[in-house]
């Protein structure tokens, strides 16, 4: 399941930009996600969720713009 190694890379880039201080003020994580990018959503958004469990970003969640194309893109981290 190439959604869990997605959902690890999601979020090694949140934590990059987000020190770990911030973690419990991450409410979502936009991403665009291709029609063709070959990512079945739903399972991604578990991983995510799997993901940050026990970490200081647990309540974060995934936001998915679904677009057309192959995209599967960071856009933005959204904090309270």
């Amino acid at each position: 399941m190439h959604e869990l190694g997605l959902a690890q890379s999601i979020f090694d880039i949140v934590r990059t930009h987000v020190p770990v201080d911030n973690g419990p003020a991450v409410r979502a994580v936009r991403i665009r996600v291709g029609d063709t990018a070959g990512v079945l959503v739903e399972s991604l958004e578990f991983c995510f969720g799997v993901t940050v469990a026990g970490t200081p970003y647990e309540s974060a969640v995934l936001t998915v713009d679904r677009v057309t194309g192959n995209d599967l893109q960071v856009v933005d981290v959204e904090l309270v």
